[in-house]
């Protein structure tokens, strides 16, 4: 470690040890802790760790920490985990022997690294479609098959308008659901009770899914169980619907149509219809 011994920007430094230099980064924290914890803010570099240093910064009592995989790579780490059950960030999701469809949402080509060009080296070499949707045609948008010129910041509102046509269609792998995701978990639809909007649980904290054999509750993650994923049943006097139910309440709903969303997102209803045929077709007709 080195210790600063001139004016900041005089580049005056000395040699200390770890010791040392423990000791002086604990007298200033516990400084600051004692007086007001929220007084630190630190900032780290890539998620990887940010179980531990949320950790830490919950118990010295500071809200005010991040990191820049937080609004950058961790979307993609988390949609990796939903799908493949792991994550190297941004270059270990697709695959990029396999994949028939491609879709870039808004990558920052300026930055990005060499597997995921490697990767796109792959997919064109074999045929595959990539779409790009990016208010920019540059970098990787530039040599996709097919570029979506969407107004910035109604990404999300595109994707649901996909979702609404895919749920419309039928095209949705229901048995995924099932498997992987908690769309069978029954949620209170109490307006106004206390549990409004929260999962049924049993006395274990459990949540409940609906067994469309036995009619009744069973635990949601109980492999032998026939969950529903639509419908309306009562569980100790509250009336609940599993989460998919809801989903489909709300994306069906004519305001998510490609018709309505098209002026919003500057991308032509017939354009997201399509898109949303394609995907269908590549998953359900392909595979």
């Amino acid at each position: 470690p080195l210790l600063r011994t001139g004016p900041r920007g005089s580049g005056e430094f000395r040699e200390i040890e770890w010791d040392e230099a423990l000791t002086i980064a604990t007298e200033r924290l516990s400084a600051i802790r004692r007086t007001d914890p929220k007084k630190l803010a630190f900032f780290t570099g890539r998620d990887q760790s940010q179980s531990l240093t949320g950790w830490w910064a919950s118990k010295f009592g500071t809200p005010n920490f991040a990191a820049h995989g937080g609004f950058c790579s961790v979307n993609m780490a988390a949609g990796g985990l939903y799908t493949i059950g792991g994550s190297f960030w941004e270059f270990g999701e697709p695959d990029w022997d396999n994949t028939r469809y491609f879709m870039l949402f808004g990558v920052a080509e300026d930055h990005d690294s060499n597997p995921i060009k490697i990767g796109l080296g792959k997919l064109k070499a074999r045929g595959a479609k990539v779409v790009s949707i990016n208010p920019c045609r540059t970098g990787y948008n530039a040599i996709a098959d097919d570029w979506i010129g969407i107004r910035p910041g109604t990404d999300g509102l595109f994707v649901l308008a996909l979702v609404h046509d895919l749920l419309k269609a039928g095209r949705v792998d229901l048995d995924y659901l099932l498997r992987y995701t908690n769309a069978t978990v029954l949620v209170v639809q109490e307006p106004g009770a206390a549990d409004d909007g929260l999962f049924v649980r049993d006395a274990d904290g459990n949540p409940l899914a609906w067994d469309r054999v036995a009619k009744h509750p069973v635990n949601a993650a109980d492999p032998e169980a026939k969950p529903a994923l639509t419908g309306g049943y009562d569980v100790g006097g509250r009336h609940c619907v599993p989460v998919f139910q809801l989903i489909a309440d709300r994306y069906l709903d004519d305001s998510y149509s490609p018709d309505a969303v098209a002026a919003r997102c500057g991308v032509g209803a017939d354009t997201i219809r399509r898109i949303a045929a394609e995907l269908a077709h590549v998953a359900f007709e392909q595979t």
